[in-house]
């Protein structure tokens, strides 16, 4: 009966709140952030090039890092709608290496025929490979490289799950279940070519935020702004709010989206947090947008001298 009181309570508060215009409205969040690797802005796409293999084992992996480059340029273009306009190519070099481990060690096996657990000696194996690509960028008919981007990515088998098994209790050097050097190099080319990609395009992150309802005066005020999409004022509204009631945790949020919304991240940052302390982490909107603008401020952050 009291959680039907409750919500029945809760929804006459929320409908009182709307009467009044103070309904909390859900706030799209938009944050546009430069390529990691900037490249000209006259731009608008690159091709995959030729790739050349300067060590490791035969194979076509060349031609292979080239058409998954290709799929990954193709999915996500650096001027989305543009028909026209300057390219360049990506072309470079790969390394692989690939390093087995091969041998026998002492297992324990139990014995069908007698239940009992016996040694035996097992066929071990252990696989390492790297493969390191240098992307580089370069115009349409120019030599003059615009930028040379070097990526790595290695594998281990010990740290592959497949080897463990679905339910992970194989053993982790068991040769039947480490996977080809031709899988694992084609996985890391595959990493490789989508590492740069997300390198090189501009990176957006969006998401839908949620304000607090409140009959406080100017909290009123700032979610009215916030409707009308005029962040700066409902800003101004929030701050005058949080400053007559610090400790209002609805507040703070709504504070904190609407700097967010307006550009001042250090604010937005400062005061998501302060709901996350208050809330001692149980906030989850509140603990998931403090994450994002955090990373947001490390994407920004220009590189050390």
């Amino acid at each position: 009966m009291r959680t039907i009181r409750s919500l029945a309570v809760s929804a006459a508060l929320a409908a009182i709140l709307a009467a009044f215009g103070c309904a909390a409205p859900v706030v799209p969040i938009r944050h546009a952030l430069p390529a990691a690797v900037p490249l000209p802005s006259d731009l608008v796409g690159l091709d995959a090039g030729s790739f050349r293999v300067k060590a490791g084992p035969a194979g076509d992996y060349g031609a292979r890092l080239s058409q998954a480059l290709a799929e990954r340029l193709a999915k996500t273009p650096l001027s989305p709608g543009a028909a026209t306009g300057p390219r360049a190519r990506v072309g470079g070099d790969v390394v692989i290496e690939v390093g087995d481990a091969a041998g026998h060690r002492s297992i324990r096996r139990r014995d069908a025929k007698t239940g009992q657990f016996e040694p035996v000696r097992a066929p071990s194996l252990v696989r390492t490979v790297t493969a390191r690509v240098s992307f580089v960028v370069t115009r349409a008919g120019a030599d003059e490289p615009l930028v040379t981007v070097e990526v790595e990515r290695t594998y281990s088998s010990l740290a592959d799950p497949r080897v463990r098994g679905a339910a992970g209790l194989d053993r982790a050097d068991d040769p039947r279940r480490v996977p080809s050097p031709d899988t694992v190099i084609g996985e890391l080319l595959d990493e490789c070519a989508e590492a740069f990609g997300g390198m090189v395009r501009p990176l957006t992150v969006e998401a839908e935020v949620p304000m607090r309802p409140t009959g406080q005066a100017d909290g009123a005020a700032g979610l009215r702004a916030a409707e009308k999409g005029d962040f700066a004022l409902a800003l101004r509204h929030f701050r005058a709010a949080t400053a007559a009631a610090p400790k209002d945790v609805g507040l703070l949020l709504n504070r904190a989206v609407a700097s967010e919304a307006a550009g001042d991240l250090p604010d937005a940052l400062e005061h998501y947090q302060a709901v996350v302390k208050a809330t001692k982490g149980k906030d989850a909107v509140a603990a998931e947008a403090a994450l994002r603008v955090k990373r947001v401020m490390l994407h920004l952050k220009p590189p050390p001298r």
